[in-house]
């Protein structure tokens, strides 16, 4: 499923064999960089896609607390061949973010470049993305209040994602938006209450899973019926994209 007109494009996070499982389930790819590194078999799942199915390369903030360094991500970026790569980020640091986009656009890399919103006030969030212009695509960051960062803003850009899911009742605030943007997001959540025995419908909320996002790409396995509750978290998650 590479192509997801008339609804928000998904992609999920997994250890790298269990990718290949969930393929099938996805429109798209979102990579963690260090994991890349780290793992070659899931470097291979992203390297190996079908053409024309679009990745993306994340920073890693998320998982290890901060972004990795230029040059880890450039590695992890010629491991892969990604579409986008998200330039390196600190959510309360504008100046900082700004110098490392720069600092990416001057390594000339192939790939185009996607930056994340950040900024501790609109006015902040205003000056941002006027230095970030030239960037390919806007990611709204996660567990943050996007939706209204968004609305507040505004932004030119048609290519956007959603980094994470807090909980599923955000993601039908956006449906209004898939038939004027392309819309994308990535989680790890299906996957994660999958290989804990849950499934997302039994859920009150999606807060404070017992695995952490760092682990989740380490699992070394899972029994049939995890991978079966993965694959049904994933289906339901789709109910809400459409």
């Amino acid at each position: 499923m590479s192509d997801w007109t008339g609804r928000i494009g998904l992609s999920v996070e997994a250890p790298g064999n269990l990718l290949f499982e969930l393929r099938e389930e996805t429109e798209l790819d979102f990579a963690i960089a260090h994991r890349v590194i780290e793992d070659p078999i899931y470097a291979r799942y992203f390297r190996e896609r079908p053409k024309g199915r679009e990745m993306i390369l994340d920073n890693s903030l998320h998982e290890l607390g901060a972004s990795i360094s230029l040059d880890m991500l450039a590695r992890a970026a010629a491991l892969t061949s990604p579409d986008y790569i998200i330039s390196p980020d600190k959510m309360e640091d504008c100046f900082w973010t700004i110098n490392s986009f720069r600092e990416l656009q001057k390594l000339k890399l192939p790939y185009k470049i996607a930056v994340s919103l950040v900024g501790r006030t609109p006015e902040e969030r205003a000056a941002y993305l006027a230095q970030v212009r030239e960037a390919d695509m806007l990611c709204l960051p996660y567990d943050r209040p996007r939706y209204l960062w968004y609305i507040e803003q505004f932004p030119f850009w048609r290519r956007v994602h959603l980094l994470g899911v807090s909980e599923l009742s955000e993601l039908r605030a956006w449906l209004p938006f898939k038939d004027v943007l392309k819309l994308s997001v990535d989680t790890g959540k299906a996957t994660k209450y999958g290989l804990l025995g849950k499934h997302l419908r039994e859920l009150r909320s999606l807060r404070k899973a017992s695995l952490k996002s760092l682990q989740l790409l380490e699992v070394p396995s899972w029994t049939p019926d995890q991978l079966r509750l993965v694959i049904e978290n994933t289906r339901y998650l789709r109910t809400f994209l459409a």
